[in-house]
């Protein structure tokens, strides 16, 4: 092979509805976000939501699900390869964001490693980002080698000017703890995707045709929060961001034969893939969203996906082995057992009320009132 690798990136906000229970309905997505057209060196397929909130409180049980997704996937890479092959060379979790890595067999993979960043309410997981760093090289000739660092991300939801900075704090935060965890980006290959939740800043009429270029045009220059603020130099200042030509990502009406968005929410690009700013030649081969084909109308969310050929770049050293545990950036001991029992709490309560309705609904809000209570204490103790 050639030096240069040619990447295949997905982002997919399940809307905690993956069809786990249904396998010919989860092959079906799985179709759906891989294409056949052609074939790639890497994918990197990212999700967020991928479970109910109680089961992204046990990395355990998200763990099981991505491997029997990876499943899934390595039938579909199989069937698209023309013989090729695919090996899965890294999983990750945090929360119910989800990340696996794939290569294909003729591509030498090594110095895994695994980190990931917790940011939701009380330091849990429930928004966060899972990232693995991989080096890969020709089997041939292993002297020669690249390192590509994958981050998928689901960053603070909802619209309005404080939840706007939130995500700024959330991209920064998982910056902070990716540099320290796995080095300066400049190192490396890098791609950063998932639901980042910004939103087209102001309402418009309910009859905007959302597919017509010029209006997608129109928005993305004058009120589409993520490129105002990286114009402004606020946020991805090391990355690039292909030409979007798709409609807005989110969000879409539930189990409707048609694509129609919901009238709660002004339609907005929340889900997106960037990359790393190379000196050298990128070709971008496709960045678009994923037709809402049936399979595809559990989320109220369009998958988007990247394909991209990237140079060689010059390597330093080649990173160390392991795994990182998911981190809450710069917080104190305290606040680190506070997370991990907000995810124990959350999980559990979430697990209550999904299992006996509204009985189990009060009984499960009432705990999490009283620990989250003792918990606070003993921050401010």
């Amino acid at each position: 092979m050639t030096h240069d690798y040619n990447i295949f990136v997905s982002t997919f906000n399940c809307g905690k509805a993956f069809p786990f229970d249904d396998a010919s309905h989860a092959e079906a997505v799985v179709r759906s976000l891989i294409p056949s057209q052609m074939t790639h060196d890497v994918y990197a397929l990212g999700f967020q939501e991928l479970v109910p909130i109680w089961e992204g409180s046990f990395p355990k049980l998200v763990e099981a699900r991505l491997l029997e997704l990876s499943k899934a996937v390595l039938t579909r890479l199989e069937a698209v390869s023309h013989g090729r092959g695919y090996q899965l060379v890294g999983s990750n979790s945090v929360g119910a964001v989800g990340l696996l890595v794939y290569a294909a067999s003729d591509i030498a993979a090594s110095n895994v490693l695994k980190a990931g960043v917790k940011l939701g309410m009380f330091y849990s997981g429930l928004k966060g980002a899972a990232a693995v760093k991989v080096t890969f090289s020709d089997k041939d000739n292993q002297e020669v080698y690249d390192t590509f660092t994958f981050v998928s991300a689901h960053l603070a939801a909802n619209e309005g000017s404080e939840n706007l900075e939130r995500r700024i704090a959330d991209y920064a935060s998982i910056v902070q703890q990716l540099k320290a965890d796995f080095g300066q980006f400049p190192d490396s290959h890098t791609v950063f995707f998932g639901d980042f939740n910004f939103r087209v800043n102001r309402q418009e009429e309910a009859d905007i045709r959302y597919t017509e270029s010029q209006v997608i045009g129109r928005l993305l220059a004058s009120s589409e929060e993520l490129g105002a603020n990286r114009k402004a130099g606020k946020i991805f200042q090391e990355f690039e961001e292909a030409e979007v030509t798709f409609p807005p990502t989110y969000k879409y009406l539930l189990s409707v034969t048609e694509s129609a968005y919901s009238p709660k929410r002004q339609p907005s690009w929340c889900d997106r893939i960037l990359y790393k700013k190379y000196n050298g030649s990128v070709k971008v081969e496709g960045y678009t969203s994923v037709a809402r084909t049936a399979p595809l109308r559990f989320t109220d969310h369009q998958a988007v996906t990247l394909s991209i050929t990237v140079p060689h770049v010059a390597q330093a050293a080649r990173a160390r082995s392991g795994s990182i545990t998911a981190h809450q950036p710069a917080r104190q001991p305290v606040q680190l057992w506070m997370g991990n029992v907000a995810d124990t709490i959350i999980g559990y309560c979430c697990w209550i009320n999904a299992s006996y309705g509204l009985l189990g609904s009060v009984v499960s809000a009432s705990v999490c009132l009283w620990v989250l209570y003792v918990a606070v204490r003993a921050t401010l103790t």
